[in-house]
């Protein structure tokens, strides 16, 4: 299940922005405010979706190599 969440996770980093309409319904103080969250928030997102994509990757990987290497020592013994 997990690398199912990490491909999820890493098309997060492949989004656009939210619009500019949808953060102005926000409920907070100010533009400033409003901006310095959003900010704040998309640093965290991103950071996040990089570490699920490198994980997704890590995992292709090792499935490339483990698979492909089972195979063949299930066709020697």
């Amino acid at each position: 299940m997990c690398p199912l969440l990490w491909l999820v996770g890493a098309v997060f980093l492949f989004r656009p922005p939210a619009p500019r309409a949808f953060l102005a319904a926000l409920p907070l103080h100010s533009p400033d405010e409003c901006e310095r969250r959003v900010a704040a928030y998309r640093a965290v997102e991103e950071k996040w979706s990089k570490r699920c994509l490198w994980a997704w990757v890590l995992f292709v990987c090792v499935v490339v190599v483990v698979v492909p290497g089972a195979v063949m020592a299930g066709r020697r013994a």
